[in-house]
C-alpha cells in the first residue's frame, strides 16, 4: 500500500518592507529617466597620428611596422665572430642597433624579446687560433738568432710576395721566382705612384696590407742579418725578428703545420677570450645586454637535426662528408624564392666564396651558388659527430638554428650589418624556410650602413680598423653615440675628427650649458617656493613656448615614426633648446621656471631614451658621462652659482620680492 500525504493549500501573506530611502531612490530614478544627457560626438582629428614605418631591406622601402602578436616583438640580431679586438665597425653596428632597440622599447613601448648570437665556430677563428698557437710554439722553441731562422723567414717572405702581394700585380710587374729581393727596390719605388697603386688595389683590395707586411718583414730580415754578421745571436734579437715578421711567418707555419693542431680547446679558448672582451667593450659603450645570448658551440646537436630535416624536405644533399643547400631546387619550388634581399647577387662568385670561408673547398657541390650547411672537417679543424661523418657547421646555418630554437618559424625583426645581406642573410632565410616549409621566416630585415673612416671603408680583414679601446681614449661613449645619432642608421657613416670636434662636441656643449642654466634656475626657484609676487607669469611668451614645446614633441614622434630618423629628432631637440634659451634671455624677472623646466626635463628624457644619459631619471638633463668626470651633476657648477648670485643681486636692486620664479 502506498500512502499519500495531502497538504492543504494555505495562503500566507507576504510582507515587503520598503524604507524611505528605497522609495525615494525609485522616485529619483523615474525622474532622471525623463531627463537625458545631450548627445556627444567623437572629436574630429585635426592632425593624423603618425604610425611607425621601418626601412625594410626585403622591400627597400619604408613599410608600416606590424608585429604579429600585439606589442610583442621577436627580434634577432647577428652577433660578432669573435677572433680579434672589437673595432669601430662593431661600435657602429651594435650601438646603432641598441639605439633602435631603445626607441622600440622605451619610446614606442613595444615588448621586445632581443636575441643575439655569438659565432664561436668559424674559419676565421680556426685560422687565427691555429696561427697563434703555432707561432707561440715556434717562438718558445727558438733559442737564438741564426742563419737557419733568417732563411726560414726569408723563404716565408718570398712565398708571401708571390702568393699574396702578387694578386695585385700585373704580369709585367711580377718578379721571377727566386729574384724577389733584387726586384723589391723597383717595386717599392713603383708603389709611390698612386695611379699604379690604385690599379693594384682594383685587382686585390688587400694589396696595400700585403705590401706593407712584406716591407716590414724584409726590413726585419735585413736588421737580423746585420746583427748576426756582428755576432749578435741573443734570444732578444731572435724574438724581435719573429715578432716583426709575425703576419707572414704565421701564414707560413699554418701552411706547413696546420694538420698538427688537433686540440679543440685551442679555437674555443680564443673565441671565449674575445667574446669576453667584446662584451666589456659593449658595456663601455652603454649597449644593453641581449635578453638571450646563443653560442654556436652550444647548439651543434640542434644544427645536425636541422640539416637532416632540410635534406628530408628535398633542399639539400650530401657530398664527400659535407652537406650543401640546393639553391636551384629551392628557388624552383613553389612558394620559395632564393636571395630575397639581393637577387642580383646570385651569381657573384666573389661574395659566394667569401661567405663560405677561407678553409672551404666546394669540390662536391652541384652548383657554385650552393652553400655548405655542414662541412667535413680536415686535419687541424675542430669536429663533431654527424650522420655524414665528423665535421662542423657551416657559417650560415648557425643563425637559422639558434633563432628558430628561440622564435620558431617566424620573427618580426632580423638585424645586422649591410655587408651580411648577401650571401649570409639570404642563405639564412632560404635554409630556414626550407626547414620550416614556410614562405616568410623574417618579416622585417633591417641593415645598418657601412662605416668609413676619413672616407675609407674600414675592414678588419684589411687591418685598417680602429679598436674601441683606441677610440675611447679620444672620445667618450656619449660622443660616439651622438655621432651615430646624427646619421641615418641605414646610411653610410663617414666617421672623421671633424665630425667629432665640430658637430658632436658643439651639440654636447650646447646641451650641457642649457641643462646647467636650467638646473640653476630651478634650484633658486625651489628656495623661494612658498613666496609669490602676486603675478601668474603666464603671458604670451609662456604660451608661445608651451605651444612650441608640444609641437616639438609631435615633430619628434613623427621623426622617429619615419624609420627612426634620429638626425631629424635631434634637430627637434636642438631647436627646442634654442627656443627655450631665447625665452630665458628675454623674460628677465618675469621668467616662468615651470615652463622652462618642462622643456628641459622632456629633452633630458629623450636623450636618456637614446642611451645618452646616466644617473637618476629624476635629474634635469642627461646625467653624468664617465668622460666628464662628474663636474656637471655634482651640486651646482661655478657657472650656476654665478648665475644665482647675479639673479639675487638683480632682484635686490629692483626691490622686488625674491620669489620671481613660479614653480608648481
Amino acid at each position: 500500500m502506498i500512502w499519500r500525504l495531502r497538504v492543504p493549500s494555505v495562503s500566507f501573506p507576504i510582507y515587503h518592507r520598503r524604507s524611505f530611502f528605497t522609495v525615494s531612490r525609485i522616485a529619483d530614478n523615474k525622474s532622471t529617466m525623463s531627463v537625458q544627457q545631450p548627445p556627444w560626438n567623437i572629436p574630429d582629428r585635426t592632425a593624423p597620428e603618425p604610425v611607425l614605418k621601418i626601412y625594410n631591406s626585403l622591400t627597400r622601402t619604408k613599410t608600416e611596422f606590424v608585429p604579429r602578436n600585439g606589442r610583442y616583438v621577436k627580434w634577432y640580431n647577428c652577433g660578432p665572430t669573435v677572433y680579434d679586438a672589437s673595432h669601430m665597425g662593431h661600435a657602429r653596428n651594435y650601438v646603432t642597433q641598441d639605439i633602435l632597440r631603445r626607441i622600440m622599447t622605451d619610446y614606442f613601448g613595444y615588448d621586445v624579446h632581443f636575441v643575439m648570437n655569438i659565432t664561436d665556430i668559424d674559419d676565421k677563428i680556426i685560422i687565427r687560433a691555429r696561427q697563434n698557437h703555432l707561432l707561440e710554439n715556434f717562438r718558445k722553441e727558438t733559442k737564438s738568432l741564426s742563419s737557419e731562422l733568417i732563411n726560414h723567414i726569408l723563404s716565408a717572405w718570398r712565398s708571401h710576395v708571390q702568393g699574396k702581394v702578387g694578386k695585385g700585380w700585373s704580369e709585367s710587374d711580377r718578379p721571377t721566382e727566386g729574384e724577389e729581393e733584387s726586384a723589391w727596390p723597383r717595386l717599392t719605388e713603383r708603389i709611390q705612384d698612386n695611379a699604379w697603386k690604385q690599379e693594384c688595389l682594383k685587382r686585390d683590395e688587400k694589396f696595400d696590407m700585403y705590401f706593407s707586411s712584406a716591407i716590414r718583414t724584409l726590413s726585419a730580415i735585413h736588421t737580423a742579418q746585420s746583427r748576426l754578421d756582428n755576432g749578435q745571436t741573443g734570444l732578444d734579437a731572435a724574438h724581435q725578428l719573429i715578432d716583426e715578421s709575425r703576419d707572414i711567418l704565421a701564414q707560413s707555419l699554418d701552411y706547413q703545420l696546420s694538420g698538427t693542431v688537433t686540440d679543440p680547446a685551442i679555437p674555443r679558448s680564443l673565441a671565449a677570450f674575445w667574446e669576453g672582451q667584446f662584451f666589456k667593450d659593449m658595456a663601455r659603450l652603454k649597449v644593453r645586454e641581449p635578453d638571450i645570448i646563443t653560442r654556436v658551440t652550444e647548439y651543434v646537436p640542434e644544427i645536425v637535426n636541422f640539416v637532416e630535416r632540410i635534406i628530408h624536405n628535398g633542399y639539400a644533399y650530401e657530398a664527400e662528408g659535407s652537406v650543401y643547400f640546393d639553391t636551384k631546387s629551392f628557388d624552383n619550388a613553389e612558394g620559395h624564392n632564393y636571395a630575397k634581399l639581393e637577387p642580383w647577387s646570385k651569381g657573384n662568385r666573389e661574395l659566394l666564396e667569401d661567405g663560405e670561408g677561407a678553409l672551404s673547398k666546394q669540390s662536391g657541390s652541384r652548383s657554385a651558388s650552393d652553400f655548405a650547411l655542414w662541412k667535413a672537417s680536415k686535419p687541424g679543424e675542430p669536429s663533431w659527430p654527424s650522420p655524414w661523418g665528423s665535421g662542423r657547421p657551416g657559417w650560415h646555418i648557425e643563425c637559422s638554428v639558434m633563432a628558430s630554437a628561440i622564435f620558431g618559424d617566424n620573427m618580426d625583426i632580423h638585424s645586422g650589418g649591410i655587408d651580411l645581406a648577401f650571401p649570409h642573410h639570404d642563405n639564412e632565410m632560404a635554409q630556414s624556410e626550407a626547414y620550416h616549409d614556410c614562405g616568410s621566416w623574417v618579416n622585417y630585415f633591417i641593415h645598418t650602413g657601412h662605416l668609413h673612416i676619413e672616407g675609407l671603408k674600414m675592414s678588419k680583414s684589411l687591418k685598417n680598423f680602429i679598436t674601441i679601446d683606441e677610440i675611447l681614449e679620444r672620445h667618450s661613449a656619449r660622443q660616439l653615440r651622438l655621432a651615430f645619432l646624427t646619421q641615418l642608421w641605414n646610411a653610410k657613416v663617414d666617421f672623421s675628427e671633424s665630425l667629432m670636434t665640430g658637430e658632436v662636441r658643439g651639440l654636447e656643449l650646447t646641451l650641457n650649458n642649457f641643462f646647467t642654466v636650467v638646473r640653476a634656475l630651478v634650484s633658486q626657484a625651489r628656495v623661494d617656493f612658498t613666496k609669490s609676487d602676486g603675478c601668474h607669469h603666464y603671458d604670451t611668451s609662456e604660451s608661445d613656448l608651451t605651444n612650441y614645446f608640444h609641437d616639438s614633441r609631435s615633430k619628434f614622434r613623427a621623426a622617429l615614426c619615419d624609420s627612426f630618423n634620429t638626425p631629424a629628432a635631434l634637430d627637434v631637440l636642438r631647436d627646442l633648446v634654442s627656443k627655450t634659451n631665447v625665452y630665458i634671455n628675454s623674460r628677465g624677472k618675469s621668467l616662468n621656471v615651470s615652463v622652462v623646466e618642462n622643456c628641459a626635463r622632456w629633452i633630458g628624457q629623450m636623450l636618456r631614451m637614446f642611451g645618452l644619459g646616466e644617473g637618476e631619471n629624476s635629474e634635469i638633463g642627461w646625467g653624468q658621462d664617465d668622460h666628464e668626470g662628474g663636474a656637471i651633476n655634482v651640486g651646482l657648477t661655478a657657472y650656476s652659482a654665478l648665475l644665482l648670485t647675479t639673479n639675487t643681486e638683480r632682484r635686490n636692486s629692483h626691490a622686488v620680492p625674491p620669489a620671481t620664479f613660479f614653480v608648481p
